[in-house]
């Protein structure tokens, strides 16, 4: 998604489609065992409306 620009990071919010985005990570592992939070199994994408 990064490499074709579909979601740009534009330093104060990651823009996917010109709307603002949550990016969550979910993670098998129990959050206290968590030191990296880029290692996710899933990704969930929020639209949360216009910039």
């Amino acid at each position: 998604m990064f490499e074709k620009e579909v979601l740009i990071d534009s330093s104060k919010a990651w823009i996917m489609d010109g709307k603002d985005t949550d990016i969550i990570a979910l993670h098998d592992l129990d959050p206290k065992l968590l030191q990296d939070i880029t290692n996710a199994k899933f990704y969930k994408l929020i639209l949360k409306g216009n910039k």
